[in-house]
C-alpha cells in the first residue's frame, strides 16, 4: 500500500512502478530501518567543528544515532555525541527535521 501511494500520481505498469527510481529509494529507506534501534535518550554533548550543545542521545543502532533538541547541525557534517559517563558516538549527519537529527557512523559520503 505505501509502495504504491508513492507512485500513485505516475502512470506505471507494475512491473515499470517496480523499476522507479523512487522505489529504490524507498527500498534503501526500509533497509536502513531494519536495523535494531535501541531507546536511549540520554543527555549529550554535541560536537560540530567548534560548536558545542547540548543535546539528547534519542537512539542508538549499530549503523548510527539519532539526536534531538539540536540546532545549528548540517547535512554532510561530522558529529560527535559524548555522553555524561565519557561514552563518545561520531559520525556524519544525514538528516535533519527541526530539532532532530540522523548521523551515520558507516557512512562514506
Amino acid at each position: 500500500m505505501l509502495r504504491k501511494s508513492f507512485t500513485a500520481g505516475l502512470d506505471l505498469d507494475n512491473a515499470q512502478r517496480a523499476e522507479h527510481p523512487i522505489m529504490h529509494e524507498l527500498r534503501q529507506w526500509i533497509e536502513r530501518r531494519l536495523s535494531h534501534r535501541l531507546l536511549v535518550n540520554r543527555p549529550v554533548l554535541v560536537l560540530q567543528g567548534t560548536q558545542v550543545q547540548s543535546g539528547l542521545l534519542w537512539d542508538l543502532s549499530e549503523s548510527g544515532f539519532g539526536l534531538s533538541r539540536v540546532s545549528g547541525l548540517v547535512t554532510g557534517a561530522i558529529v560527535s555525541a559524548t555522553t555524561h559517563d565519557g561514552d563518545v558516538f561520531e559520525g556524519r549527519v544525514v538528516w535533519i527535521d527541526g530539532g532532530r537529527a540522523g548521523v551515520s557512523m558507516n557512512s562514506q559520503s
